[in-house]
């Protein structure tokens, strides 16, 4: 049971919000209101204050950009792209620019 203070005063949460009615271990309250059109309409229909918080504000959009697509495909090593270049040379294939 809430006092007429708690009742009265403006910052406390709805007294039928179902995250105040499960912190208060009242769960059956909870599915009692959703069977019943949810807590706004039971609120309303007993003349209990309602109290609804504004969602909180968007997050500030990020300062990096989006991570770039991975390359697709194997990397070879620098020991592994030297062997190659040293096979083009030996082959007279032009090194790619």
């Amino acid at each position: 049971t809430l006092s007429a203070s708690e009742l009265g005063d403006a910052d406390a949460p709805s007294p039928l919000a179902y995250d105040e009615l499960r912190r208060k271990g009242r769960v059956d309250l909870v599915e009692g209101c959703m069977r019943h059109g949810g807590y706004i309409k039971v609120s309303k229909q007993l003349g209990l204050p309602l109290r609804l918080a504004a969602p909180p504000p968007a997050p500030p959009p990020s300062s990096f950009s989006e991570p770039e697509a991975p390359a697709v495909g194997l990397k070879l090593s620098g020991a592994a792209r030297e062997s190659r270049l040293q096979e083009d040379i030996a082959a007279g294939v032009a090194a790619p620019s």
